[in-house]
């Protein structure tokens, strides 16, 4: 059962599976924009709880782990295509620190960004 949003947009309702997919749609298209659950959760009028079970519920897997894959596939784009250093793509990514990108890059590609310049 889907619950509508009590916010309208021009006149036609707009359902808590629209609202997910357009987050979803701003998430891939500017994957370093912050966003945070806290706030994704206020702008689709939820609550933290409810926003990450509907979140996993409609998109297959939780919210951080889906940053994280849109962050680290368009980390390998910038390694394929630039000389960015690994600090460089997480300062544009919006990782927290370039050891955390490194991690979570290595832990998502199976390889370290390094490795994976060289190979691709």
């Amino acid at each position: 059962m889907q619950r509508n949003l009590v916010e309208e947009s021009a006149g036609e309702r707009m359902t808590v599976s629209d609202e997910m997919l357009r987050l979803v749609e701003r998430i891939v298209t500017n994957p370093g924009q912050r966003i945070r659950m806290n706030d994704a959760a206020a702008m689709l009028h939820m609550s933290y709880s409810d926003f990450s079970r509907n979140f996993k519920k409609m998109i297959g897997i939780g919210y951080v782990d889906f940053i994280n894959t849109v962050r680290v596939n368009e980390a390998q784009n910038l390694l394929r295509q630039t000389n960015y250093s690994s600090g460089e793509i997480a300062e544009i990514l919006g990782f927290g620190s370039a050891s955390y990108f490194n991690r979570i890059f290595q832990e998502l590609a199976q390889c370290t960004p390094s490795e994976f310049r060289r190979h691709y």
